[in-house]
């Protein structure tokens, strides 16, 4: 299994002196986004168009999909279950 990582993305911003607030200013995307890619998390295709724009690199210079740890894994696995259950208890709730 693998996962998404920006750390590319983060390198490239201290490598040209730029901080995070001012790269989404110029991407057009919002704080939530941002922090969403902080805490490493899938986000629209679009904004990383966008900010391979501003940027003026490629998507592959802003991130790569790594390998998750067995630990890492586990509790990915275990989220994933939760949610699909808490889903499945929603949609029965909303047709009940």
């Amino acid at each position: 299994m693998k996962r998404v990582s920006y750390k590319k993305l983060w390198k490239m911003l201290i490598d040209i002196d730029l901080n995070k607030t001012a790269l989404a200013e110029m991407a057009g995307m919002s704080g939530s986004t941002l922090s969403k890619m902080v805490k490493g998390e899938c986000v629209n295709v679009d904004i990383l168009v966008r900010i391979c724009n501003a940027l003026e690199c490629d998507i592959f210079d802003i991130m790569e999909l790594v390998p998750v740890e067995e630990k890492e894994e586990k509790v990915l696995k275990s989220l994933e279950r939760a949610k699909n259950k808490q889903n499945t208890v929603k949609v029965v709730s909303d047709n009940g």
